[in-house]
């Protein structure tokens, strides 16, 4: 398994970027079951070392404890997190590609509001 060693996030802060979000989506290839999509962002002081207990990878290679220890140090270390999530029934109606960008639409959304409302 690859560890996340925070390389592509070093390479960007070198560059000048302040805030590098990590975007993902889990569910398009699935026959049913929602689609999620989520964000994270990392402060450019955050401790490079991630605990070896901690797995932050392919969410489809970690088993469903591994998800639920690495989700709570994620939320935990994180600057601001997100996610959004369309259901079965509104992928069958509206289509899969369209339900995508509403998941997409409320992860920006609670990671925008977590990480700008004061």
């Amino acid at each position: 398994m690859n560890r996340c060693d925070f390389s592509y996030e070093k390479v960007a802060w070198k560059q000048g970027y302040k805030i590098i979000a990590g975007v993902d989506e889990v569910g398009r290839g699935c026959f049913a079951g929602p689609v999620v999509a989520g964000c994270v962002v990392f402060s450019r002081d955050t401790k490079y070392k991630i605990p070896d207990t901690i797995s932050i990878d392919d969410s489809k290679k970690l088993r469903p404890r591994e998800r639920e220890i690495s989700a709570r140090w994620v939320k935990k270390n994180a600057v601001s997190w997100g996610m959004g999530e369309s259901s079965t029934a509104l992928i069958n109606r509206i289509g899969m590609g369209k339900a995508t960008k509403v998941a997409s639409f409320f992860r920006d959304y609670f990671f925008y509001t977590q990480t700008y409302a004061e």
